[in-house]
């Protein structure tokens, strides 16, 4: 079995980019919980919105990089 790809110069930023996927993930399922809370006094601390677009553009630049390097 050939493991060349292991080498590759873009693995380091796909591993960031399945990480920025995985917190974009859950902040979004945060925030759908929050906007469906059953009271609307319990808000909470957390800025869902705001990490969600953070982790999306983690996700974008890193999806640059690795084009950039695969290609």
């Amino acid at each position: 079995m050939n493991w060349d790809w292991l080498d590759a110069e873009w693995l380091p930023w796909a591993e960031l980019c399945g990480g920025a996927v995985l917190v974009a993930i859950i902040a979004w399922l945060g925030e759908r919980r929050r906007m469906r809370r059953s009271n609307p006094d319990a808000v909470g601390f957390m800025p869902w919105g705001t990490v969600f677009v953070l982790a999306l553009f983690v996700v974008l630049i890193s999806a640059v990089f690795i084009l950039r390097d695969a290609l």
